[in-house]
């Protein structure tokens, strides 16, 4: 017969919440990568595709998960090999966790590997349309002031000639001008004047 050696509580809950407790840390922070991603990369889904109940659904997870992960495998023995729980059998008073390959790879691909890979992942195509905004709003920006710029001589140039104008005015910082037989009113603001 095998008979099953396990930690004491004393022993197996602070290692099973240090566990815990890590990757609950670490798959929280890929739910705000998840989240930040959705805002910047595709703000029109957002709304949709972040509500309350997915929010909620997230974070559940992300503390239900670790419990597969921590308590149940170090309270079950299953984190080490027979020889190393015999051996905590004969040595109480020491607390040592030295843990299986199975156990170790397993471990630390759900609990880091796979939140990091996912963090890196939405936080490059972050980056990209950060990226690919600043360049478009480069582009933008040139032709908008340049457009700005014609409109205002356009109209400074009609207003001076076509109106009589008390020069010191037209510097105010912003002047509403009737201009000649029109009805149109004319916001100048002194920006454009100089």
């Amino acid at each position: 017969t095998t008979e099953i050696y396990t930690l004491s509580l004393h022993d197996a809950l602070p290692i099973s919440l240090d566990i815990h407790f890590s990757t609950v840390s670490t798959l929280h922070l890929c739910c705000i990568a998840i989240d930040r991603y959705y805002a910047i990369v595709r703000p029109l889904k957002y709304s949709t595709n972040m509500t309350v109940r997915v929010a909620a659904a997230m974070i559940g997870i992300a503390w239900t998960t670790p419990t597969l992960i921590s308590f149940l495998p170090i309270f079950l023995g299953w984190y080490t090999t027979e020889d190393h729980l015999k051996w905590r059998k004969e040595h109480p008073d020491i607390c040592l966790l030295k843990a299986n390959v199975p156990y170790a790879l397993l471990s630390s691909t759900l609990t880091f590997w796979l939140p990091v890979s996912v963090m890196l992942i939405m936080y490059r195509r972050v980056y990209k349309e950060a990226q690919r905004q600043k360049v478009r709003s480069e582009n933008v920006l040139p032709r908008f002031t340049l457009m700005h710029n014609i409109i205002h001589k356009i109209l400074r140039y009609v207003f001076l000639k076509y109106t009589e104008f008390n020069h010191s005015f037209y510097y105010n910082t912003n002047i509403t001008i009737y201009m000649n037989s029109m009805d149109m009113k004319c916001q100048l603001p002194c920006i454009a004047c100089s």
